[in-house]
């Protein structure tokens, strides 16, 4: 039997906004053709499960076709579509793809957000795959198995260095108002909202100081995606050193970005190399289904100074033979459920029963 389509009903859409790329194919949006790969992520996925409806009393869901860290300025628009919902009796469905983890709260609302802390999840949210790029991933020709060997190679090619004292100033003043928070003001929480580059730059000197590990560090001083860091590569370039970087470790450092999640954790599945998750009250998409553990390393954030540890414990416990099924199962997983249009079809076909 063919998959049930899964109808949704989005409205008119706001001229001035981008619409949410998982619709381009459904409202005749051409495909991304430019110098930045990442921003055709969507086009080569299957969103074919999706139907769009112009009558609400047909749709399955009500969904907004933006971004909704975006659409959520447009006070009448969403009070217009909520309204509308609400006469229908049905859910609405909002894409929150933000670093920030907080937004405006609509009524009736299931809200997929790309990076959530545990103390702070409302039962309304669904955590949801960031934006990976699968095409040159998940190539066959650009997976292989790592055999076990003396030392594990534990790998980051990223931002962890600073362009200027300005950048260099505003990280530490990031810092000391995490540390104001935990040691004046009793947060238990405040030391999980560091920036990443803190966790990566601990988790690396620790690493670069151990002898029982390899490392292959490549510390770039700016985030690739951002249009006014300085770079002397070409995207091109920078990518193929990135994948390259990946592929030829065991382990991949995998801390979070400005926002609590990473996107080379998903990337580092999508090869079939061992993520090393430095866990900051941090929440992984389908967390009840996946047993993440078989094939990841999770170092809480209190403990990141004994990273080297925690690899060494997967590594040691697991023959060489169960070594290779765990980089195998990190990529059919990924393959599986955490492509996103993988994971969006799973996920709304759950919430139709």
């Amino acid at each position: 039997m063919a998959d049930k389509a899964i109808s949704v009903y989005i409205g008119a859409t706001l001229p001035e906004r981008p619409l949410y790329p998982i619709l381009k194919r459904h409202l005749g949006v051409s495909e991304y053709v430019g110098p930045k790969p990442f921003r055709a992520i969507f086009d080569e996925m299957d969103f074919g499960f999706i139907n769009v409806v112009h009558n609400p009393a047909e749709a399955d869901f009500f969904m907004v076709p933006h971004n909704y860290s975006f659409a959520q300025k447009e006070r009448g628009y969403i009070e217009h579509f909520t309204r509308l919902a609400q006469e229908h009796n049905k859910k609405i469905l909002l894409f929150h793809y933000s670093d920030e983890s907080e937004y405006e709260k609509i009524p009736n609302a299931q809200v997929f957000c790309v990076g959530q802390y545990k103390y702070k999840k409302q039962d309304n949210e669904i955590i949801m795959v960031p934006q990976v790029y699968g095409g040159d991933i998940l190539l066959d020709e650009n997976f292989s198995i790592r055999q076990k060997s003396e030392k594990p190679v534990v790998s980051f090619c990223g931002w962890s260095e600073f362009q200027s004292l300005r950048q260099r100033l505003r990280y530490y003043q990031k810092l000391l108002l995490c540390d104001f928070r935990s040691i004046v003001l009793h947060d238990s929480h405040a030391n999980a909202h560091k920036q990443g580059v803190y966790f990566r730059r601990k988790a690396m000197r620790t690493l670069l100081n151990s002898p029982r590990v390899e490392t292959s560090f490549i510390s770039r001083d700016f985030y690739v995606a951002n249009k006014h860091a300085k770079r002397a590569m070409t995207q091109e370039a920078m990518r193929a050193e990135y994948l390259k970087n990946i592929q030829e470790s065991d382990f991949v450092l995998a801390p979070r970005g400005d926002g609590n999640f990473s996107v080379r954790f998903y990337e580092a599945l999508a090869l079939g190399r061992i993520p090393v998750l430095v866990d900051t009250e941090s929440i992984l998409p389908l967390e009840k289904e996946i047993k993440y553990r078989d094939f990841v390393v999770v170092v809480p954030h209190e403990d990141v100074g004994r990273v080297e540890e925690y690899i060494l414990d997967f590594y040691n416990k697991h023959s060489p033979e169960e070594f290779a099924a765990a980089q195998v199962q990190a990529r059919e997983t990924f393959k599986k459920y955490l492509r996103f249009d993988a994971f969006l079809k799973h996920v709304l076909s759950q919430m139709q029963k």
